[in-house]
């Protein structure tokens, strides 16, 4: 007898407890770690069944804060609330919103009406990594609500005019900016340009490896890796295919045989969060036998957060200059 995925398996649950009304529309449902613990499975396992879920439009997925219900429930006993808050999704749907699309104008619509007083912050790039980073620096500025946008995903979009209306402030790295400008034309007045370097403690770090003794480069995607390289070419070194490995699907097996032969592993920040367990442990066997590990940290630089800091202060005091 064929035996299903668990993946599948992990898909099927998720939709009956959706079905059931155990996770409502709008719901968030529980993290990969905690699903990977349930069902005793590496956490890519839980990626490729959210991943499956996205495609079949019953979860978006919304990066850094998690997995949210987007599929109707058949349960019956609805509350008048969650009725209206399907009329609301099933208006938009019929405009041609896609379900990511009708969630990121929820989440800005949402902060535009309640949280007054805030600053309402866009974040754009074509890496996922630098997105993270970028945001997670931009959360100790005071009345700020940052969202970020991937540029892929704003090319595909047919309503950024409406999303982006509602943003006070558009930051762009320089390698987007001007094609942002082209995607929001009417928005050219709010798209300030930033500039992003590796901090001085991963250029001192860096300088480690510069005896070119054998170094791996492990990131989520290529986007990354060119921004690693755009620095090293300095250097007069970069990583090819065979010394660049991806997180998303790799397995313990894979990444041993990636890193048996390295002597630095250079990886973004924020990797703890994310990387699946078993990956963890060769990791730590990695550092054990005296392999060294490089955070490589690209982060917007100072010039550029005190001319948002000075944005931010006319936003919030003189709103309609």
């Amino acid at each position: 007898m064929h035996k299903e995925p668990i993946y599948r398996k992990i898909m099927t649950d998720i939709e009956s407890m959706i079905e059931s009304g155990e996770f409502s529309y709008g719901a968030k449902l529980p993290t990969e770690r905690e699903i990977a613990a349930k069902f005793s499975v590496a956490r890519g396992t839980v990626k490729k069944a959210f991943s499956e879920l996205e495609k079949a439009s019953v979860i978006n997925i919304v990066w850094g804060s998690g997995a949210y219900v987007i599929k109707k429930s058949s349960d019956k006993s609805e509350s008048p609330e969650s009725k209206l808050g399907e009329a609301f999704f099933a208006a938009l749907a019929e405009r041609g919103f896609s379900p990511k699309e009708a969630w990121e104008y929820t989440e800005i619509s949402y902060s535009k009406a309640f949280r007054t007083g805030n600053v309402l912050l866009a974040l754009v790039d074509e890496c996922h990594e630098c997105l993270r980073i970028f945001s997670h620096q931009l959360e100790s500025l005071k009345g700020v609500k940052v969202s970020h946008f991937l540029m892929e995903d704003l090319a595909k979009s047919k309503y950024n005019a409406l999303i982006f209306k509602e943003f006070d402030i558009i930051l762009a790295n320089k390698d987007v900016s001007q094609a942002l400008c082209n995607i929001l034309p009417k928005f050219k007045d709010k798209i300030q340009e930033i500039s992003s370097a590796p901090t001085q403690e991963t250029q001192i770090d860096l300088l480690k490896i510069m005896n070119f003794e054998k170094t791996g480069l492990f990131s989520e995607s290529r986007a990354f890796r060119d921004i690693v390289n755009a620095h090293l070419e300095s250097k007069g070194w970069r990583y090819g295919e065979k010394d660049h490995i991806f997180a998303k699907w790799t397995g313990r097996d894979e990444f041993d045989e990636f890193i048996a032969d390295k002597r630095h592993l250079i990886i973004p920040p924020f990797y703890s969060m994310d990387i699946q367990p078993e990956v963890y442990e060769s990791l730590f066997e990695f550092l054990r036998r005296g392999g060294d590990i490089i955070v490589f940290n690209h982060t917007i630089e100072r010039s550029s957060i005190l001319y948002i800091e000075e944005r931010l202060i006319k936003a919030l005091y003189n709103p309609d200059s």
